[in-house]
Parts: structure tokens; sequence; C-alpha cells
């Protein structure tokens, strides 16, 4: 056990400042079984989704995240919403640096047929609370 904790990244040590946040991905299965993947530099998606859709966010440094979708608080507690989160060590030096947010909803529940929805991803640094990072995407549905 020593020697697997010893070669495994470790949220001890400085936190590093909140120094980028970034929408990463949309995926959303389009009919019955085609997925469609689309990395994000846009302000919307290019396509209509429905059924599942997965929204990955990329956050450089440690915060106090939120999530909406309109209106709607994401949270682990609410069952609509399933939220999985990767620690990254980027440089190797055992200290996580990064984490990687997926969250997955039905679309065809939260979003109505022909109008969208705004995914919003709200980060305050932990080291310097005045750093406050913001990202959206509008998310339309079939």
């Amino acid at each position: 056990m020593k020697e697997e904790v010893k070669n495994s990244p470790v949220l001890r040590g400085p936190a590093p400042p909140l120094t980028a946040l970034y929408i990463d991905k949309v995926v959303s299965q389009v009919g019955t079984n085609n997925q469609y993947a689309e990395d994000i530099g846009l302000q919307q998606t290019s396509h209509a989704v429905s059924g599942t859709v997965a929204v990955a966010v990329m956050q450089v440094g440690y915060g106090s995240e939120n999530q909406w979708l309109d209106d709607e608080r994401i949270t682990y507690q609410n069952r609509d919403y399933k939220i999985n989160v990767a620690a990254i060590d980027s440089n190797n030096d055992r200290i996580v640096d990064r984490f990687y947010y997926t969250v997955t909803f039905n679309s065809d529940l939260k979003i109505s047929s022909g109008t969208s929805a705004l995914y919003k991803f709200n980060c305050t640094s932990s080291s310097y609370p005045w750093n406050t990072i913001e990202r959206t995407i509008n998310i339309p549905h079939l």
C-alpha cells in the first residue's frame, strides 16, 4: 500500500490557483444509436441534441464550482444529472492541478423540443477568491 500511495497523485500540497476554465466538448445521442461528439470553441453547439447529452469541462487550478442548465442548479444530489470528476496531475509533481468534469443528463427531459438551454459552469478560485471564471454554451434540442 505504501508503494501505491508513493506513486499516485495526491490532493496534498499547495493548491494551484484557478487559471483557466473551458468547455471541452459536448457529446449527444442523435437518433436512436448514433453519437455525435463536438469539440467546443463556439458559444453554441453546431448541432441540435437529443437523448443523452454529456458536457465536459476542464478546470485548471483549484476552485469551487457551480453548474446550471438554464435556471436549474446541477448538483450531485439531483438524480437527473450524473457528475463525474477526474483529478489530473499534468506535470507529474504528484499534486493534482486540473479537474475534468463531465455532467450527463437526458436532454429529452430537460430541454423542450425545438428550444435551447444555456449550460453554465462557474468557478471561484480557492486561493484567490476574487478570481472567478465562467463559461457558457447554448445547447439546442431537436
